[in-house]
């Protein structure tokens, strides 16, 4: 296939979608080209080429961009097409982080152009194969296999965009461009994006009087760029952005952040800082509402920091962060509690291992309870109990994340 950018596409004579079918009189058949050639070398070849007429005659009416190209397009939802949604063939354009499909073509007197902002999207290729055994695939992607099409998809996990959009391109030379293009976009996206959330705040930017309460707020934090400082700012609500901040957190080389519980929050984390026109650090207490949520805001301020050259407390490390996350309470579910590692599960007492290993489904009746003897204790008696519960827990978990992995892709299949 021709690549888009190779030199076959730069030389002019070839285009992106031309199906070659000899190479000096001789047939393909199912053969590369460049294997044709290798076997038979010679200085030049005549190619045969089948290349849609409506490409070549249209394509002064298109619109051009970073990317742009015929594809064959329907929305989607769970892999499913919307209800009375056929694939269509539209004359799609990328541009920045926006991708314009035109239904048809962009010719005078057709349908509006749909745009879709990139931002939040995750572009991929379906997995066909997992362990050498073929995957069945969603119906929306079996559809475009079934016409000899590569299809890929662009889909939106936080709905940033209601459905999704399914694609598919004439070569896999094409869509590898495609892939490569749109998750090029993201990228350069993601890197300036600014992270925004709720979070809750204690009053003063200090310790605060005892009788005031903790409010919530709406945090946005642009990442630095081009040698300019990272900016962390709140604001009543998101729709205040970014017009009536409340106030700024100063993210400078004077910057510390660490994260401890305080005021009875579990989740709470501090940054200490100094502006240019304040006498003296001012600490700002924040609280996230759960361990992913400050994972999520610890990562990205130790990195807006870290590029200011500020400091990271050794309780703010990402470990520690990790450490809480893989240490939950007696209230967390068995499902979680089954997850820990063989460290945190030898914390756990000898009836919490049972109660795990009952929600597994795995017998345990033949290790006898500890007892102590003449040569053990009956701390040694315990540790070996929970050392033998623990051993058949991580066993069963290996045994059932294979099959876990299988019923993924099933559930997959079968939407």
């Amino acid at each position: 296939s021709i690549v888009r950018g190779g030199l076959a596409f730069i030389d002019g004579q070839l285009r992106v979608g031309d199906v070659l079918l000899e190479v000096n009189g001789e047939r393909l058949a199912g053969r590369s080209a460049t294997s044709v050639m290798i076997a038979d070398p010679h200085a030049s070849y005549t190619l045969l080429v089948v290349r849609v007429k409506s490409a070549e005659v249209e394509a002064p009416l298109l619109a051009f961009g970073e990317q742009e190209g015929w594809l064959q397009s329907v929305r989607a939802r769970d892999g499913v097409a919307l209800a009375l949604e056929r694939s269509k063939k539209c004359w799609v354009v990328l541009q920045g982080a926006v991708l314009t499909l035109y239904e048809g073509g962009p010719r005078k007197g057709g349908k509006d152009p749909r745009s879709y902002n990139l931002k939040g999207g995750q572009c991929k290729t379906p997995v066909m194969q997992l362990r050498g055994a073929g995957l069945k695939q969603p119906p929306v992607i079996d559809a475009f296999l079934k016409s000899r099409t590569c299809p890929f998809t662009l889909t939106w996990p936080d709905k940033e965009v209601e459905h999704d959009l399914v694609f598919g391109a004439s070569t896999s030379g094409d869509r590898s461009g495609w892939v490569k293009s749109i998750n090029d976009s993201l990228k350069r996206l993601n890197a300036g994006a600014p992270t925004s959330g709720w979070l809750v705040k204690c009053p003063g930017r200090s310790k605060g009087p005892k009788w005031t309460k903790w409010r919530r707020r709406w945090f946005v934090l642009t990442p630095p760029t081009d040698g300019a400082s990272p900016v962390f700012r709140y604001y009543e609500s998101p729709s205040a952005v970014p017009s009536h901040p409340l106030g700024t957190v100063v993210l400078n080389r004077s910057a510390q952040l660490s994260a401890a519980p305080r005021g009875g929050r579990a989740h709470a984390f501090s940054i200490t800082s100094q502006g240019v026109r304040e006498t003296k650090p001012i600490t700002t207490i924040l609280a996230a509402t759960s361990v992913e949520d400050l994972a999520r805001w610890m990562r990205t301020l130790h990195e807006a920091i870290a590029a200011s050259g500020g400091m990271i407390g050794r309780s703010a490390t990402l470990q520690a962060i990790a450490a809480r996350q893989k240490v939950p309470s007696a209230l967390v579910h068995l499902d979680q509690l089954k997850m820990m590692d063989k460290s945190n599960l030898m914390q756990q007492k000898p009836k919490k291992l049972r109660d795990v290993l009952e929600h597994m489904h795995v017998d345990f009746s033949d290790v006898p309870l500890p007892k102590a003897s003449k040569y053990t204790t009956i701390e040694d008696a315990t540790l070996e109990y929970k050392t033998e519960l623990v051993r058949r827990i991580v066993s069963a978990r290996a045994v059932a994340g294979i099959s876990q992995t299988f019923t993924i892709h099933a559930d997959r299949s079968n939407k």
